[in-house]
């Protein structure tokens, strides 16, 4: 993370590490290939992708 315009990343077992969710294994092909997929830190960056999902908390 010295350069996180740069970072790497990929989740083996998946962000929520829970076996039954669909996403539990979409990035281990990855992992065990020794591939990684790039962090964006960017707020620009991250509005470009269409596929974005944004949340926003709000104390009650």
């Amino acid at each position: 993370m010295a350069d996180p315009a740069h970072a790497l990343d990929v989740e083996a077992t998946g962000v929520s590490g829970q076996p039954r969710s669909p996403h539990y294994q979409d990035q281990v092909q990855m992992w065990l290939q020794g591939q990684y997929k790039t962090m964006t830190f960017d707020l620009a960056e991250v509005e470009k992708d269409p596929g974005t999902v944004t949340q926003q908390f709000v104390p009650r």
